[in-house]
């Protein structure tokens, strides 16, 4: 709660920061359908300006619970809740289907270094009240091989054995098998990047978390099939990043703090489509 009585939230979207404040209006206008809004095609007239629905989210709430104080009564039944983000450049609008009228919050993009936050917690106190902290790298024996694993603890519920790439399952502090299995020798030949490995890119240190290969699907483009590789990169500060190999060239894809704006086609204003596949 703020000096003049006003309530808002930090919201953590993705790798983004996001802080809104309820608007002391009810919103009547936009989609009345909460199933009608698409993701990254519908849109709507916020105070003159185009909004983009950028994440449509139908949250199931079931035994619920919280510390501190919220400016509302929070149930620990189970309930529903239907909510909608839409984004346009560095601003950040929520509506939120459940009540009626709609609940409107309202903000912008922004980094915790602006924010000056002050009396946060110590490390320590954060071990202590919530386990470890989102990020910090934990190691542990492979339970099927015996090997060193290490995985960013809140983030990853399941990764491989880089040594005999047995399936495993991540709790707390330790990792759990889940499936011994010997495709070792096909990763080996499918990723030119192990899972697992560190490096620096654009003086960022960076550790392949994740990778998937993808296929062009033939019967969309009539061209012989094309395959490309995404590796998942994670550091502490910085959030995600996807490095993408297809053929000889590599790509670096980060996430955009700032929404592009769309012309009448639904591509980023000012850029050329390049190419148009599914994978």
């Amino acid at each position: 709660m703020f000096d003049d009585g006003q309530t808002g939230w930090l919201s953590e979207v993705g790798d983004l920061y996001a802080m809104t404040c309820l608007l002391a209006q009810k919103r009547r206008r936009g989609p009345k359908n909460f199933k009608s809004v698409k993701a990254g095609s519908s849109s709507l007239i916020f105070n003159g300006q185009t909004f983009i629905a950028s994440d449509v989210r139908t949250i199931h709430y079931c035994n619920t619970d919280a510390q501190g104080e919220l400016p509302f009564n929070l149930s620990g039944n189970q309930a529903i809740g239907e909510v909608c983000d839409w984004r346009r450049g560095n601003l950040f609008l929520t509506l939120d289907y459940s009540t009626f009228p709609m609940d409107s919050y309202f903000g912008r993009i922004v980094s915790l270094d602006s924010l000056k936050l002050e009396n946060k917690r110590s490390d320590d106190e954060i071990r202590e009240s919530a386990g470890r902290l989102k990020g910090e790298i934990l190691s542990e024996n492979c339970p099927h091989c015996g090997a060193p694993v290490h995985w960013p603890g809140g983030v990853t519920s399941f990764l491989l054995c880089q040594s005999c790439g047995s399936s495993l399952n991540t709790t707390k502090d330790t990792v759990a098998l889940m499936e011994a299995n010997a495709q070792r020798k096909e990763q080996e030949n499918l990723f030119t990047l192990s899972i697992g490995t560190k490096g620096r890119l654009n003086d960022t240190e960076y550790l392949i978390i994740g990778a998937v290969r993808f296929a062009e699907i033939p019967s969309y483009n009539q061209n012989q099939s094309e395959y490309w590789t995404e590796y998942l990169l994670y550091n502490t500060q910085q959030g995600f990043a996807w490095l993408i190999e297809s053929g000889k060239r590599w790509r670096l894809s980060e996430t955009l703090h700032t929404w592009p704006d769309f012309d009448s086609s639904g591509n980023p204003a000012g850029e050329m489509l390049i190419d148009h596949y599914r994978g």
